[in-house]
């Protein structure tokens, strides 16, 4: 049988190893290497538009937009072309209950 010391170091290794793995331990890299994701967040529609079903210009729209409607933006995309596109989530205008998704080109 081991002794009360080993199983003490035991415990201390089982601890402290889980800062090195990379499913949630330190990030050692320098803070100018890091790269911030792009975060996700509401937006304000400033001019009128409507709502894609893919993020291609050519895609048929879904929902038309008026100015300042809330959107959620859930990830961004660059198209070939590159255009940027946002995919949001919105409340469409006829249930405020019903949330919707779809793409919309960001410049």
């Amino acid at each position: 049988m081991l002794g009360p010391c080993w199983s003490l170091f035991v415990v201390v290794v089982a601890l402290f190893a889980p800062i090195d793995l990379p499913a949630g331990g330190v990030d050692r890299r320098p803070a100018k290497h890091r790269v911030r994701k792009l975060s996700r967040g509401h937006l304000l529609t400033t001019h009128s538009t409507s709502i894609s079903v893919s993020p291609d210009s050519q895609a048929p729209s879904l929902d038309p937009l008026d100015a300042g409607e809330p959107l959620y933006i859930l990830r961004y995309w660059l198209s070939p072309s590159q255009r940027t596109w946002a995919q949001v989530e919105y409340k469409t205008q006829r249930s405020l209950l019903l949330v919707k998704r779809g793409w919309i080109p960001l410049c």
